[in-house]
């Protein structure tokens, strides 16, 4: 609450009582494990409501949730590709309750990072909406491997979503801090 707070003042001070910005999302991150996924994400979903409340009674419209988990190659570690994929529906799932967008996070971070993750993510967004990404540069430069995974799986991707729609919910990133929303 603090720092919807921090927000408030600090929009306060820029605008006055001038018309303010629409805010499209509002990110609550968290860590989750398999066995306590489902509390972490009603627990969000509850900050983001109080979030959303406070915003638009300070007279900022919009306001969407949107939750954004550690890399889901850390909680789908040992699970078997069925399984990592009936996992990720049951985020969704439990996310969507809420009417909150859900961001899985990165597949790759480091370009020496399994490529098989960068493969499951494509049927991952083939399958459901959730969104993701994979990282293809850092400030340590470029990653080719990333790069080329981020290739194939935009390519799978289109192949085996509805209109290749699934690749709207993808992204190839550089230069992403940690806890950056998408």
């Amino acid at each position: 609450m603090r720092v919807i707070l921090l927000v408030l003042l600090a929009a306060n001070l820029l605008f006055g009582a001038e018309a303010r910005p629409r805010i499209r999302a509002v990110t609550a991150f968290i860590e989750i494990g398999r066995d306590d996924y489902v509390v972490k994400i009603s627990d969000a979903q509850k900050f983001l409501a109080s979030a959303k409340t406070a915003l638009n009674n300070a007279g900022f419209e919009g306001a969407g949730g949107r939750i954004t988990t550690q890399p889901f190659p850390v909680y789908t570690r040992g699970m078997k590709h069925d399984e990592a994929l009936a996992f990720i529906r049951a985020l969704r799932e439990a996310a969507s309750k809420g009417r909150s967008a859900l961001n899985i996070g990165p597949a790759m971070i480091n370009d020496g990072d399994d490529p098989a993750e960068a493969a499951l993510l494509a049927d991952i967004l083939s399958d459901t909406s959730v969104n993701a990404n994979l990282i293809v540069a850092d400030e340590n430069g470029i990653h080719w491997r990333g790069v080329r995974e981020a290739a194939k799986l935009i390519k799978r991707v289109s192949e085996r979503s509805p209109h290749g729609d699934g690749n709207f919910n993808f992204a190839a990133i550089a230069m992403m801090k940690p806890y950056g929303p998408y």
